[in-house]
């Protein structure tokens, strides 16, 4: 599992203060990814795939009308992939020229 926290370039200039703001510019970023594989003989491979992320960042607007939004969002994203590849003949080691077949879920 990893995370990551972006802190992108100033977006706003307070001319009250005469400084720059960060405003609402911020995010912090989560996924993983895992693969699991099971040969179950010389021409079967089972894989199983997963992934899973979350981010949650702040959108920008333009906060000189003097409206107050929420600006927090939240996406997600996942997967899981299960597929077997079969070979078939190619006993002889004439391994690139034998069928293959290949079915997946996702």
């Amino acid at each position: 599992m990893s995370c990551g926290q972006d802190q992108g370039e100033p977006l706003v200039f307070d001319t009250s203060a005469q400084r720059v703001d960060n405003f609402h510019n911020s995010g912090q970023d989560y996924f993983g990814f895992g693969k699991l594989q099971y040969t179950a003989g010389t021409h079967d491979v089972v894989n199983i795939d997963l992934s899973y992320s979350r981010t949650r960042f702040q959108v920008p607007y333009d906060s000189s009308g003097d409206v107050f939004a929420d600006d927090h969002q939240t996406d997600m994203n996942s997967f899981a992939n299960l597929g077997w590849h079969h070979q078939f003949g190619g006993h002889n080691g004439d391994v690139g020229n034998a069928p293959q077949f290949f079915g997946g879920a996702f």
